[in-house]
């Protein structure tokens, strides 16, 4: 009698643990598809505040209505950084890229949002998505992204970190002050597994890269000798495993210079991060009599890989590097605004 019961006993327990094994192997990749969709909402309010992306990168053109109101968050929390207070606004741009490169073929079908600015004509919606928004970012406090693979975590970070300064500009808006609003916006912060993360850590303690923004970097000079006195920095318990330097053209903090925002997934990855380092490339670099005019992110990007610094010094014989412009400006992607 005792081997006739055991044996569902053991069926029973091979199926809870084969149940609990996919379940487990399943998570990191909902997890995933949630940054996903909290980016794809988020860059949706943004598209609809714009006008439809026009077949010719030459024509974008203003909407006809824009949308202003202050709208809700997240509800604050103790390790809440940020809150609602501004409205915003959002037209398009008639040009794509003031580098001469606007008609070219990867700038065909992006939405420029230079401006912030909200009308009653569209709040209703920006509302009800915002709502959805607010919903999709509770889920956060429950994903562990040390569950996912190396892939998984890249895909996350990246699209978490658009959508979170993206959701902060429409929390803040712009401020006349702009290191402040600088300040205010990258410290915003998202709750994440019970962590509290914002923009600087991800770019910075999670995918290993030092910020664009002048600013932040400068004042990071002063940082390696308080660390001396204090002894070495703990180690973010979300860091990727390695850095990822080409990241540098996949993250977006809202300005001129700073690469279109595009939807990242963990299959594509690679392949989407080294289409959006050609892009960028593609459409920033240009050639002025016998000099390259590069964007200062390349030049980020050179340091993070770890270009041999002789090979560097050739470089900026013949380079010219082109100031980082911290004017509000974003580019979504057409992936994005389809």
């Amino acid at each position: 009698m005792s081997e006739v019961l055991s044996r569902p006993a053991s069926k029973h327990s091979s199926l809870v643990n084969f149940l609990n094994a996919s379940i487990s192997d399943y998570v990191p990749k909902i997890s995933c598809k949630l940054s996903e969709d909290i980016l794809g909402c988020i860059a949706s309010v943004y598209c609809k505040l714009a006008s439809t992306p026009s077949q010719d990168a030459e024509s974008v053109t203003s909407p006809s209505h824009s949308v202003s109101s202050s709208s809700t968050f997240s509800p604050r929390r103790r390790n809440d950084s940020w809150s609602p207070r501004y409205t915003f606004d959002a037209t398009t741009s008639p040009r794509q890229y003031p580098s001469g490169k606007e008609n070219s073929e990867q700038n065909i079908g992006m939405i420029i949002v230079p401006r912030i600015h909200i009308d009653a004509g569209k709040f209703e919606y920006a509302s009800k998505m915002l709502e959805t928004i607010r919903s999709l970012i509770q889920r956060l406090e429950k994903v562990d992204p040390t569950k996912m693979t190396h892939e998984e975590q890249l895909c996350f970070w990246i699209n978490i970190h658009n959508a979170l300064v993206m959701h902060a500009f429409l929390a803040y808006g712009i401020q006349d002050k702009r290191l402040k609003s600088t300040d205010m916006i990258l410290k915003a912060a998202y709750n994440v597994g019970g962590e509290s993360v914002n923009a600087q850590t991800i770019q910075n303690s999670i995918l290993g890269c030092q910020s664009h923004r002048p600013s932040l970097w400068v004042r990071a000079l002063f940082t390696p000798a308080k660390r001396s006195l204090e002894g070495s920095t703990p180690r973010h318990p979300y860091a990727l495993h390695h850095s990822e330097p080409v990241a540098h053209f996949a993250l977006s903090t809202g300005t001129f210079s700073d690469p279109p925002v595009r939807l990242y997934t963990a299959k594509k990855i690679h392949h989407q991060l080294e289409q959006a380092r050609t892009e960028f490339i593609q459409a920033n670099v240009t050639v002025k009599k016998q000099a390259l005019l590069l964007p200062k992110v390349l030049h980020y990007y050179a340091k993070d890989a770890a270009l041999q610094h002789r090979l560097r010094r050739r470089i900026d014989k013949c380079v010219e590097w082109l100031p980082y412009k911290s004017n509000f400006r974003y580019v979504v992607h057409r992936d994005l605004a389809e």
